[in-house]
This record gives structure tokens, C-alpha cells and sequence, in this order.
């Protein structure tokens, strides 16, 4: 798997010394954020002012490149991944939302595998996040993560569902949307739609 740029190391280019980015072309917009054009364009704009107040907070507060290194990651976790209070998420919000959170193999600190989910991920723990999406997500922390419970069981974090959990939280949102008619339908027709999708593939 190819290596993800690291973001926090783009974000604490000032700390170092280095002047803060300011792309003025498409392609050094779109090199520093890929994706649309016109967000590029948009995020290119607003990060020299980024920039610049971390550099003043530096300054005033004489914060160290590794404190500042763990004031992005806790940003980060805070707001970059896009979280908002919401019951349940579903795989593909959660695929979207966590794909910036930094990966196992990237950390900077002494965390243990289940402290980096802890801070990585809380808002997401009891709301749809399971170990299967994780894998996904970051099949490195995955498998410490099991190989650390194994060890140290009480560290175990029952919020990070199961399978099984998660079509319990699935079922539970339908049932406050629908009758429990209108769910009996909705499973037949399913399982009508499965039935005509293997068939298709015997053909």
C-alpha cells in the first residue's frame, strides 16, 4: 500500500522555520489539496492565515515543533475528519469522514494501540465505527489493536462494535423511521432482490 502523506507534517511547515505555503497556481493548489478545483483554490486561500496564527501562537506561547505536533493531530481528530453529533454513520460516511485521520504506522508518540483509537476516533465509538471498518480504515492499528486486547483485555473498547452491533444500531435507526409493517416489506423485498441476483450470476 502506497504511503499517505503525512498531513501533519504540510500543516507544521511554519514551526520550522519555513515560510507559510502560499500556492498561487492550479496545479500548486491541487498538489497541496487534491480534489475539485474550486475547493482547492478555496483551502489554498485560507491556509497562509493558518499558517500564520500557529506561527503567532508559537511565538507568544513558545510552543515546540512537537507540541505543535500534538495540537494538529488533536485538531485533526477534532475537526478535519468531519465529525458532527449524529446517532449512527454509515460505512460510507465513515470510509469518507476518517480517511485523513493519521495511521498507526505514522504516530509520533507512545500511545498504546486502544489510547490511539481512543483519541483518533472518539466521536465515532458507539455510532457505527466497528472493527471491520477499521481494518479498512487502517489494517496496521487493526491488527495491534487485537494483539493488545489479547494481552491486556481490560483495555478492550466495547464501544468499537462487532459486526453484529452494528445491525443492531442499523435495525434500531430503521425502527424509528418505519412502521413495523413497512420493515417486514422492506426485508422481503431484499431478499427478493438477492434471490434475483444470484440467479443472474448461475446464468
Amino acid at each position: 500500500m502506497p504511503k499517505r502523506p503525512h498531513v501533519i507534517d504540510d500543516l507544521i511547515a511554519p514551526f520550522r522555520g519555513a515560510a507559510p505555503v502560499r500556492p498561487q497556481t492550479d496545479d500548486a493548489c491541487l498538489r497541496q489539496f487534491p480534489g475539485n478545483i474550486e475547493r482547492s483554490r478555496r483551502l489554498a486561500s485560507l491556509y497562509p492565515s493558518l499558517a500564520v496564527a500557529f506561527a503567532e501562537l508559537r511565538r507568544d506561547h513558545n510552543v515546540t515543533p512537537d507540541e505543535a505536533r500534538a495540537l494538529f493531530e488533536a485538531l485533526i481528530a477534532e475537526f478535519a475528519s468531519g465529525s458532527r453529533e449524529q446517532d449512527v454513520y454509515t460505512e460510507e460516511e465513515l470510509l469518507r469522514q476518517l480517511a485523513r485521520v493519521p495511521q498507526w504506522r505514522d504516530r509520533r508518540s507512545d500511545l498504546t494501540p486502544p489510547e490511539f483509537v481512543r483519541r483518533h476516533y472518539r466521536h465515532y465509538l458507539g455510532k457505527g465505527l466497528t472493527r471491520a471498518i477499521l481494518r479498512k480504515l487502517d489494517e496496521r492499528l487493526y491488527h495491534s489493536l487485537a494483539a493488545w486486547v489479547r494481552r491486556h483485555p481490560e483495555d478492550d473498547i466495547p464501544e468499537l462494535g462487532k459486526r453484529a452491533d452494528r445491525i443492531d444500531q442499523q435495525i434500531a435507526r430503521l425502527s424509528a423511521e418505519f412502521a413495523p409493517d413497512e420493515l417486514r416489506r422492506l426485508g422481503l423485498a431484499l431478499q427478493a432482490r438477492e434471490r434475483r441476483r444470484k440467479r443472474k450470476q448461475n446464468v
